[in-house]
């Protein structure tokens, strides 16, 4: 089995959140520290805000998010990281989407402060997290 990095971004044509049965196109960062074989892959949806949220730039712990005004390094302005959709998916599964198309790995990853203000941000609420999950991302 492949191994991911954190930081990679895949395209999700057809994701579908814990909450909602229509699956909608997300891209989806991988947040594990060092992935190997068939650990499960965790990942976070981001998702564009239309409906402009009052959110401040960066971390938003009560509202479980974090919020990116402007562009930066990868995500477009008003984009919203979604921390309480974070799972983790098993490597078969992800497979799965990478081999039938539905789910593609971009070009770009996330990096250096950007990631680390992510993780930091998704840290400060550790409690929401299952521990299973926390531990492969930290």
């Amino acid at each position: 089995m492949p191994s991911y990095l954190r930081g990679e971004v895949f395209h999700d044509k057809l994701f579908f959140y814990s909450n909602n049965p229509i699956p909608c196109d997300k891209l989806l960062l991988v947040l594990n520290k060092n992935h190997k074989g068939n650990e499960d892959v965790v990942i976070v949806p981001a998702t564009t805000n239309k409906r402009d949220y009052p959110y401040m730039q960066g971390c938003n712990k009560n509202d479980k998010v974090y919020y990116v005004k402007q562009q930066t390094e990868f995500y477009r302005d008003k984009s919203i990281i979604q921390y309480e959709f974070v799972e983790s998916v098993p490597i078969e599964e992800f497979e799965r989407r990478k081999t039938s198309k539905q789910m593609s790995l971009l070009k770009n990853k996330v990096i250096g402060r950007e990631l680390q203000a992510i993780l930091d941000c998704l840290k400060s609420i550790k409690e929401d997290i299952p521990p299973e999950i926390f531990d492969l991302i930290f």
